[in-house]
């Protein structure tokens, strides 16, 4: 009989589930076992690290995937004919030696891997998924399909969030594999630094802030985006809710940020060095927003150059910004160290973003 088996490509590590079911007591009463092959669409990447099959195999670090799987009938491939009442199945994907389903307990996740087989030739599975490292309650309150999810005021609690789509899949004659592909439902911004080229001045930047109105909570539908086999696949997606706002996010706050020009000098955006490359704490490199059009955002930067003594405050006007689903914003501060000018740029890292040049008041 097939198993369920949890796999990655290219980004994604091959693994088998190996130990008996122990819920399942007559497996043979069921269909086959089935065969996942869970992958990322890009590679996602969290405010700290890039989120590649190394850091996804982390099992005790909160990464891995919270799965569902819901019963449908045979080949009923809608989202109304799911009976998302009573999860088929219902737990997370880790890696321990190889992929495993741990069901969900009253106190967390099975410690053991359980085999789950599909239901038989009759019924099919719809299965969806959402990332295990916003599985708590600081970041989403709901049921199983739909939920409420909020970014944090303070960045170094912020978390990236990712979803699949619906999933349909039936049992077929030989082995079937499963494919969940997760996408980011989040913007995120960072910042890099380029100085100008030919000098050597040290650059210490001590506070950066994003400001505008910005919705702190987002409705999740688990439903409202399907997957199906030779049909056009849909996306999903966050709804902001904007009851609730955000003024402004804060970077930097417990560590700043020093670098001198000369490792950052340069004549393209490609010469810049990312803050994300410095050092800083892990929890406190980039900025996770809801996604959705902000009018009036600015970033702010408190700075100083060389051997001052007094910080400078520079203001970058973004005017109106559509910060969209999935799509990273590079700021590049540009610092003209000898006549301590200052302007910024903005490039894409997940979703392409063409770059754009922002005058700053000062």
């Amino acid at each position: 009989m097939k198993r369920f088996f949890f796999s990655a490509i290219a980004l994604m590590i091959a693994a088998t589930a190996c130990t008996e079911s122990g819920i399942i007591e007559t497996p043979d009463s069921y269909g086959n076992p089935i065969v996942f092959d869970t992958y990322i669409g890009k590679a996602p990447i969290t405010k700290a690290v890039d989120m590649n099959g190394v850091e996804l195999m982390k099992k005790n670090e909160g990464n891995g995937a919270r799965l569902y799987a819901f019963l449908c009938p045979k080949g009923q491939w809608k989202a109304d004919q799911v009976d998302f009442e009573s999860p088929y199945m219902d737990g997370a994907l880790y890696y321990v030696t190889g992929w495993g389903y741990y069901p969900k307990t009253t106190t967390g996740f099975k410690a053991e891997i359980e085999e789950v087989y599909w239901p038989g030739w009759s019924t099919d599975l719809a299965f969806v998924a959402y990332s295990l490292n916003a599985d708590d309650s600081d970041y989403i309150s709901g049921d199983n399909t739909q939920f409420t999810f909020t970014v944090q005021e303070n960045v170094s609690e912020q978390v990236d969030l990712l979803v699949s789509p619906l999933t349909f899949y039936g049992e077929g004659g030989s082995e079937t594999s499963v494919n969940i592909q997760l996408y980011h439902l989040l913007s995120r911004i960072g910042f890099k630094v380029l100085a100008t080229p030919g000098t050597s001045t040290d650059i210490v930047i001590s506070r950066v802030s994003l400001c505008g109105a910005f919705p702190k909570q987002g409705k999740v539908n688990l439903m409202s985006a399907t997957n199906v086999a030779g049909a056009a696949k849909s996306v999903p997606s966050i709804e902001a809710i904007t009851t609730e706002m955000e003024s402004q996010y804060d970077l930097l706050t417990d560590k700043g940020f020093s670098i001198n020009s000369s490792e950052c000098d340069g004549t393209s955006i490609t010469d810049a060095v990312s803050i994300y490359d410095k050092g800083l704490s892990e929890d406190n490199r980039y900025m996770m927003i809801m996604p959705g059009t902000v009018s009036n955002a600015t970033i702010e930067v408190d700075y100083k150059l060389g051997t001052q003594s007094q910080a400078h405050t520079a203001r970058i006007d973004l005017g109106t910004t559509n910060f969209k689903a999935g799509s990273a914003y590079e700021y590049i501060f540009k610092v003209a160290t000898a006549s301590i000018e200052f302007s910024g740029v903005v490039e894409g890292e997940w979703d392409e973003q063409a770059p754009v040049e922002h005058p700053l008041q000062k």
